[in-house]
């Protein structure tokens, strides 16, 4: 769901978290594909693994709650962090060994993970139909707000020559 989890983060910061960092809504959609992408490319683990399971997102949650406020960051944050996080599972169709690992055994060896051979299995071959219906479903979502939402950011547009002067001082 690589375009998924941004819709996800997208309808979030157009829908009830307007005020929250896009940047940071983003980071908590792809959360656990980072810890485990990560972890597969370097350390050859599973690459839908241990940051898709629950523990990883319970010690997540506890870790926001404590470091957050040194970063500026409120603590509410981590209520769409955490919902993003869960949409990311639910998104993802994650089998019941790796969402409550590691109390129902070890995970599965993977190949390493492959951006392209991802994004061709997923939107080429359609390797997965219930995941790729959620990802469209979320992208439409996302689609539709942009469309229909009046209260888009602006670019401003210079109006005359002297908005390109540089202010006399």
């Amino acid at each position: 769901m690589i375009f998924g989890h941004w819709a996800c983060a997208s309808i979030a910061n157009r829908t009830y978290w307007k005020e929250e960092s896009y940047g940071f809504l983003l980071v908590a959609s792809f959360l656990p594909d980072f810890l485990d992408k990560t972890a597969n490319v370097l350390f050859c683990m599973p690459g839908r693994g241990f940051g898709h399971s629950l523990v990883v997102f319970a010690a997540a949650t506890i870790a926001g709650w404590i470091f957050l406020p040194r970063f500026g960051i409120g603590r509410s944050s981590l209520i769409p962090a955490a919902i993003l996080w869960t949409t990311h599972l639910v998104g993802d169709i994650v089998t019941w060994n790796v969402l409550f690992w590691p109390f129902l055994g070890p995970l599965e060896p993977t190949d390493r993970f492959g951006f392209l051979w991802s994004f061709y299995r997923m939107y080429v071959q359609f390797n997965n139909p219930p995941m790729l219906a959620m990802d469209l479903l979320c992208i439409a979502v996302a689609v539709w707000l942009w469309l229909t939402q009046t209260d888009r950011p602006k670019i401003p547009v210079p109006v005359t020559v002297r908005d390109f002067e540089k202010p006399s001082r």
